[in-house]
């Protein structure tokens, strides 16, 4: 059997549970753990928490990485913990935020996502993760942006730049975006797999009849709105998979 969370909508399964602020008796959950959480501690600023909710729940984070950020304290690998303490600092102090770049597996995602969460969890202001496999139509060549987010939200987070089919229109609208973003002074983090030098190229192999011209307008601001920052070290995903099966 399960239950949907009267705040969120997600299905949660009818199991007894203990929830703080509830007399000490099984009662079953009518809200998800990340609810449940937010709205159970620190039952004296209901007000902040109930903001917090509406943010993070519209937030674009998945929801494994907000029920891990609400149970547990971040502690990076060890090749991780230089970038993190940079990442870190960024977010909170509203710098001009990170282009994270690496291979596949090192973190880039999990940053971009703890990077929203701390500027809903310490600013208590809306901000966004938008993947670009979200955003790009592959079929018909175009950018879904319905909300103009990458216009109007004050912090984003645009995961994974340069791995999807791509056109001169799609181009002219990431140019248009960061564009006004820089000129408006608004946080923007990015993640990819390539630096940004190799970025243009590769982006420019995605698509047919690519203005290049366009290309390095769109890698020039994106220099000039993010800090470049490599992540290092082997894949999180592969050192799993072989933890995991080292008997095998």
């Amino acid at each position: 059997m399960s239950r949907k969370c009267r705040e969120c909508g997600c299905e949660i399964k009818a199991r007894p549970i203990k929830i703080a602020g509830f007399a000490a008796k099984k009662v079953y959950p009518v809200y998800c753990w990340p609810c449940a959480k937010i709205l159970y501690d620190n039952l004296s600023d209901e007000n902040s928490k109930m903001l917090f909710l509406q943010h993070l729940s519209s937030s674009g984070i998945p929801n494994k990485f907000k029920e891990f950020f609400l149970n547990n304290e971040v502690v990076p690998k060890d090749f991780q913990r230089k970038n993190f303490i940079m990442v870190n600092s960024l977010a909170l102090n509203k710098h001009p935020l990170p282009y994270l770049w690496g291979q596949p597996g090192v973190g880039k995602t999990f940053f971009g996502t703890y990077i929203v969460y701390k500027y809903i969890e310490k600013f208590n202001s809306q901000a966004y993760f938008l993947p670009v496999s979200d955003m790009i139509n592959d079929r018909y060549g175009t950018i879904d942006d319905p909300d103009k987010l990458m216009f109007k939200s004050t912090t984003i987070v645009i995961d994974d730049l340069g791995n999807h089919l791509i056109n001169n229109r799609i181009i002219s609208y990431f140019f248009k975006a960061l564009s006004y973003r820089m000129e408006h002074g608004l946080p923007t983090c990015i993640t990819s797999n390539s630096n940004p030098v190799k970025l243009g190229k590769r982006m420019a192999s995605l698509g047919s009849g690519i203005d290049s011209v366009m290309i390095d307008a769109l890698i020039d601001r994106l220099i000039e709105l993010c800090i470049p920052m490599e992540m290092t070290g082997e894949s999180i995903r592969v050192q799993n998979f072989l933890r995991r099966n080292e008997h095998v």
